[in-house]
């Protein structure tokens, strides 16, 4: 995905089950403020901006928050895969953005690598040898409640199919993951239908897209789009 100020890169092939994505800003002032909704993602980000110089952990998010970095290079990870790289639950950073020093050991060499490469090319490269080495691996009971949840399950079914208790499904997902499962399907659905509009378009009316996205009714569907992103639906997907 490319912009004039926004550019993601794919991973390799070893690292697509754990980074959704890097990715670079280099917007002007006037482009800076914009607003970053909840996506099931949680970023390393290193401000390579002159006088704002930091690197910082941006946890899993259940509501949306304006951000002004300018020139910035980040590393997106999938939620489960970013719980066993840093070995904390990510439930501690939900809605927080810690300085990475504060679980990184060496995290003053990572920032400081990051600031004198030169080019996105260099930094990616860097990260791809990086995670390389940690042997990354997804917890086999949250890649499974994650691939239920997204088939729009509920907790009790899934439950039932892992033998498992409800209790026992929120509580495991909500340590590797940082959100609890109704959350997660709250944003799941609609990142799927941001997907979806910004491909096709809204070819009917609200109410009809709604439903083809599992919102109970056009009230529940206004309701979670606002709470996620500050606008109305068609505010929103207007821009």
């Amino acid at each position: 995905i490319r912009s004039k100020s926004y550019t993601e890169y794919r991973p390799s092939l070893y690292l697509e089950p754990f980074v959704d994505c890097f990715w670079s800003s280099s917007g002007t002032a006037l482009q800076s403020r914009h607003i970053v909704v909840p996506d099931n993602r949680v970023d390393i980000i290193f401000s390579l901006e002159e006088n704002q110089k930091r690197a910082f952990f941006s946890g899993p998010m259940t509501r949306p928050f304006e951000t002004s970095n300018l020139r910035i290079f980040a590393v997106r990870f999938f939620l489960q895969a970013s719980f066993h790289l840093f070995q904390i639950p990510l439930s501690e950073f939900t809605d927080q953005s810690v300085d990475i020093s504060d679980f990184m050991d060496n995290s003053k060499w990572v920032t400081e690598m990051m600031d004198s490469l030169d080019g996105d090319k260099k930094r990616i490269e860097f990260w791809e040898n990086y995670l390389r080495k940690k042997n990354l691996k997804n917890d086999p009971k949250t890649t499974a409640i994650k691939v239920l949840l997204e088939k729009e399950n509920s907790v009790a079914e899934i439950g039932g199919i892992l033998n498992l208790s409800r209790q026992q499904v929120r509580r495991v997902f909500l340590k590797h993951t940082g959100l609890n499962p109704k959350t997660f399907q709250k944003i799941q659905r609609f990142q799927n239908l941001r997907r979806w509009v910004n491909q096709f378009g809204n070819q009917g009316d609200w109410s009809e897209l709604g439903h083809n996205f599992n919102y109970y009714d056009q009230s529940h569907f206004a309701h979670d789009i606002k709470s996620l992103t500050t606008k109305t639906p068609t505010s929103y997907f207007s821009n």
